[in-house]
């Protein structure tokens, strides 16, 4: 075994601990359910951050919520549910808890994509990560 192959296992350093090693896997797994994400097609198209904010809607939330958790600017947020809202997938509604606020919430058809979005990559990604597995091990030899 060269030195390359056994320094790295799965695109993870073996010398990291195990507690690093963990949160490097989930890491490389969350780019691989991106790049999985963006290969599926539904109509109309939706761009890498409206994939993201469709999955993370299961029920209608705060935009204010929303930006935090997916790591984004406000204002970026709002430029997204735009873009939905557009495609008749999200409505936004006054908070009732807070007449300030904005809510995000799925229409039918934001409904309907979002479980198609989700069933699709879950066929995919298995076949994907397993693709990748065989990949990695024909290398080895």
């Amino acid at each position: 075994m060269s030195h390359d192959q056994s320094a790295v296992q799965g695109g993870i350093p073996s010398d990291l601990p195990p507690e690093l090693s963990v949160l490097m896997g989930v890491y490389l797994l969350y780019w691989k359910f991106e790049e999985v994400v963006e290969r599926i097609n539904i109509t109309p198209a939706l761009s890498q951050n409206e994939h993201k904010l469709l999955i993370n809607l299961p029920e209608p939330r705060r935009m204010g919520e929303m930006a935090a958790e997916m790591q984004m600017l406000p204002s970026t947020l709002t430029a997204i549910a735009d873009g939905l809202e557009g495609k008749g997938m999200i409505t936004r509604e006054r908070d009732p808890d807070d007449r300030r606020a904005w809510r995000l919430g799925l229409t039918e058809k934001g409904v309907q994509n979002r479980h198609a979005l989700m069933s699709r990559a879950v066929e995919i990604l298995p076949r994907s990560l397993a693709l990748r597995a065989r990949k990695r091990k024909a290398s080895r030899f």
